[in-house]
């Protein structure tokens, strides 16, 4: 049994940029023999809805036991629970909480140690809304094995990323109980697509891995393969393109299509929501609703203006996770790149505007940036 909740600690409503380091000490022995801390609120800033905030935390985690740290958004919702003994790095990335503000508590069975935790730093970021729309009704997924005349390599090439973990998925224990889910797809030799809003701190690349073969029908070991390095980011198209380890012999990856769609023309989605297995959606309603609309915003301080005609709109059912998945045509080219869900649509940054921004060289495995001077086209490349 816990024993109420005190507010204490670090400085409540404070404002932080996005990766400012914070170094704030938190010492939870200087509420002695009591079961729970609890902080105070880190404000995300005035971004409403749009804001999201996650919690880099430093300590000897062994050394508190049974507890629990517990991450709250500032609703009060719980957004993860950890159990410190199974932590085994010194600092852990907490899941992101959506809206202006996180808590986080420590609560334990029995009294608390006289040690310190520090909160090192938050990230705080705009966000695209969950893309868990579903136009009309439940979501419906099939299983692609069940399909007849799906493109094997639109599998292949899709892969369940695993965002803001230090640890590979197989053979370890995850430091978080809530992993950050995407999807993503091979766009070349060692290139993977995503989607920008799945690049999360500056550590993006040391804590993300790609989980190919995820799928009920696999008879093959998953081939986990790390981020090596970003090498193309635009959150005005919302689209990343990361360098991943050499998958050997699984060399499969997609072509993206140089057309613009066309409205009512018909879709599926290779995707794995809510970090499920491998699944499609291609029912009646998964098709092109709108051929040019506004991207959602994939960041709070993007001028929206600059937003116009760089997506479509389209039916296909996606959850939580499905962020960064390839739209495909009928021509089992990938017309678009999965953004978002917004009110009685999902969107997808068209695949002929990201092809005006970079050309890829996909045998090759290289990235060529061709307007960088345009507002739709601003990038980082490393």
């Amino acid at each position: 049994m816990v024993l109420g909740r005190p507010s204490f600690g670090w400085e409540a409503n404070r404002v932080d940029p996005v990766g400012q380091d914070l170094n704030i000490e938190v010492q939870l022995g200087s509420i002695p023999g009591k079961r729970v801390w609890r902080s105070g609120v880190l404000k995300a800033g005035n971004f409403g809805d749009l804001a999201q905030v996650s919690l880099n935390v430093e300590g000897e985690f062994s050394a508190f036991g049974d507890a629990i740290l517990s991450v709250f958004n500032s609703d009060g919702n719980v957004v993860e629970s950890i159990a410190l003994s199974t932590v085994k790095q010194r600092s852990i990335w907490t899941n992101f909480a959506k809206g202006p503000g996180v808590v986080i508590e420590v609560h334990s069975a029995t009294a608390l140690p006289d040690a310190p935790l520090t909160i090192k730093r938050a990230v705080r970021e705009g966000y695209v809304g969950h893309s868990d729309v579903s136009p009309d009704g439940s979501p419906l997924f099939e299983l692609p094995g069940s399909i007849s005349g799906l493109d094997q390599n639109a599998l292949d090439a899709t892969a369940r990323l695993i965002v803001g973990q230090n640890d590979l998925p197989i053979g370890t224990s995850y430091p978080s109980s809530t992993p950050d889910w995407c999807s993503g797809f091979m766009v070349g030799k060692n290139l993977l697509m995503t989607a920008s809003h799945c690049v999360k701190g500056k550590d993006f690349c040391t804590q993300t891995v790609a989980l190919f073969g995820y799928s009920v029908e696999h008879s093959q070991p998953l081939a986990a393969r790390s981020c090596v390095k970003l090498v193309y980011m635009n959150p005005y198209i919302d689209t990343a393109i990361i360098q991943i380890a050499d998958g050997g012999a699984n060399d499969a990856y997609v072509r993206l299509s140089g057309l613009a769609p066309t409205e009512g023309e018909k879709l599926f989605v290779v995707e794995h929501p809510n970090g499920a297995i491998r699944l499609v959606s291609r029912d009646e309603a998964c098709k092109v609703s709108s051929a040019a609309t506004g991207a959602q915003p994939s960041r709070s301080d993007l001028d929206e203006n600059l937003l116009d005609n760089l997506a479509f709109a389209h039916g296909c059912d996606t959850l939580e996770g499905s962020s960064g998945a390839p739209v495909f045509s009928a021509r089992n080219e990938v017309i678009g790149l999965h953004q978002a869900g917004f009110g009685n649509f999902n969107y997808a940054i068209r695949s002929d505007v990201i092809l005006s921004c970079v050309a890829i060289d996909a045998s090759a495995g290289e990235v060529t940036v061709i307007q960088p001077g345009e507002a739709v086209c601003k990038n980082k490349t490393n």
